[in-house]
């Protein structure tokens, strides 16, 4: 992990598990929690296959598997593709800090390519000196092959300088992706993906994100715009 002087810039899936940021002297400040898994999902919307991408499985993350099991999605079928094709994709669900088996709070849900090589922009000294801090989402055209084809920065929310813009523009064609499938094809997607720069001595919460509709994201939270299939049962506190 690299470190910085004052402060982090982090991503919203550096790794599949674990906070949003990293503190300055390199331990790991207590937050959210990601749990992401390879799913193939049926004609009918529904899991035949779940697994865990990333990470060691626990207690928690077998339970939440077997929660995301009874959930219905909704498949995209695109131009060309049968009613029968079975689609493959990443869930990627993220619960509120303190969760524990029998006792967890799902926070978002969403299906979409997973990352597979991040790279950390570079937090200017400058700005960590002087308290800019926030949140700039990248908007990413994902190849069929995983690699970043376009790379725009979709907006900036918090005390967000041009510097630190222009840093997380430079390092976000080189992330490369796992990408969803259509039976055995890959295919290509689009993703709102959130660039954190933290204070040491600022929580998460600080990296909170507008997205479309104005719907109000944590710094964990992750958008393909055209996922191959989308969660279609609610979760408690959209109900």
């Amino acid at each position: 992990m690299k470190r910085f002087l004052l402060g982090v810039a982090a991503l919203a899936a550096l790794a599949c598990t674990g906070p949003a940021a990293v503190a300055a002297d390199g331990g790991q400040a207590v937050g959210q929690r990601v749990y992401t898994y390879a799913v193939q999902i049926d004609g009918n919307g529904r899991i035949g296959q779940i697994a865990r991408h990333g990470g060691p499985q626990d207690a928690l993350g077998r339970e939440l598997a077997a929660e995301a099991r009874t959930w219905l999605f909704s498949p995209d079928t695109r131009p060309g593709e049968s009613s029968g094709a079975e689609y493959h994709t990443f869930l990627r669900l993220v619960v509120a800090p303190g969760a524990e088996p029998g006792n967890y709070e799902l926070v978002s849900a969403t299906t979409g390519p997973a990352p597979r090589e991040l790279v950390l922009p570079h937090y200017p000294v400058r700005e960590q000196r002087a308290g800019y801090e926030g949140t700039v989402v990248m908007k990413l055209a994902i190849g069929e092959d995983g690699r970043v084809l376009d790379a725009q920065v979709d907006s900036v929310h918090g005390k967000v300088s041009r510097s630190m813009v222009s840093a997380a523009r430079r390092v976000a064609p080189q992330w490369k992706f796992v990408p969803e499938r259509v039976d055995a094809r890959p295919v290509s997607s689009t993703v709102l993906w959130p660039v954190c720069f933290l204070g040491a001595a600022s929580s998460a919460t600080e990296c909170a994100w507008n997205g479309p509709e104005a719907q109000r994201y944590s710094s964990k939270m992750v958008l393909a715009l055209d996922p191959v299939a989308r969660r279609v049962t609610p979760l408690a506190f959209e109900r």
